[in-house]
């Protein structure tokens, strides 16, 4: 990997505040500048100018990444528009190779990934990052975050945080937004920063059948329902890391069922 001005790669770290090797790179040039501002919303923060040994070093840490954005060229362009067998299962998909794997979100963006290797790289398209495409854009910033966090004990929930907790949800309700639960720092990292757990922390479910009340979640329950809103996505089914999170956060936390229709989530509560 190359560290020079020539380069002119801007780089932005996710959850700086707990300094975890998690970087993006990208020539902020060949984009919008409303990138930026995506980027920041999705978590991110942008790093001062670094020096470029000081940045390698960072990256021979074990389990270090970085995800360079560039824009789709020709070749990634025919793969994001054609149709393939895949696409049948809705918009994403991840495709083996020999060594690494590749993970597409349909007609947006494609990523060529491997654990083997500390630089990951995100072709995008223009509209990557709009307002027009923002829960796909956050879906995919949000898949290489699951990736990149699980090793270091963080796992990703399709959710939002509310003054109660975090409500999970399905990834179309949570408009591709997730919530990270750092177990061994005992942090939560969101959209909205880094926060540490309260006592009264609630892992909340939202539940269409009841009506004026609130019920509790057993363990047993929550693991099943944790596992099934996971964003961390495989083809080989939840890492040990993130099944040890899983487990950890079930049986640390409370969780609870509200009834659908009267809870107040954080976008009911912004717009009051």
């Amino acid at each position: 990997m190359e560290f020079n001005e020539e380069n002119k790669v801007t780089y932005f770290q996710y959850a700086s505040e707990l300094d975890i090797p998690v970087f993006l790179g990208v020539h902020l040039g060949d984009f919008e500048s409303s990138l930026t501002g995506f980027l920041t919303q999705c978590g991110f923060t942008l790093l001062p100018q670094t020096d470029s040994e000081d940045l390698g070093v960072r990256l021979q840490e074990e389990n270090a990444r970085v995800l360079r954005l560039e824009m789709a060229g020709a070749r990634v362009n025919s793969q994001l528009s054609k149709t393939v067998e895949s696409d049948r299962f809705g918009e994403e998909s991840l495709i083996p190779s020999d060594g690494y794997r590749v993970y597409r979100y349909r007609s947006l963006a494609l990523m060529v990934l491997s654990y083997g290797a500390q630089e990951w790289k995100l072709g995008i398209l223009p509209e990557f990052g709009a307002d027009s495409h923002l829960m796909a854009s956050r879906t995919i910033i949000n898949r290489y975050l699951s990736w990149a966090l699980a090793p270091f004990g963080i796992a990703g929930f399709w959710g939002v945080p509310v003054e109660q907790g975090v409500v999970i949800d399905k990834q179309k309700h949570s408009e591709g937004e997730v919530v990270f639960f750092d177990v061994v720092r005992n942090r939560l990292l969101t959209s909205e920063g880094v926060r540490p757990f309260k006592s009264d922390f609630h892992v909340i479910r939202l539940d269409s059948v009841l009506k004026d009340s609130t019920r509790p979640i057993s363990k047993d329950e929550m693991l099943a329902f944790l596992s099934t809103h996971c964003s961390y996505f495989s083809l080989e089914g939840l890492s040990i890391p993130v099944r040890q999170v899983i487990q950890t956060v079930a049986r640390q936390f409370v969780g609870r069922r509200y009834p659908q229709d009267t809870f107040r989530a954080r976008n009911a509560r912004e717009a009051s």
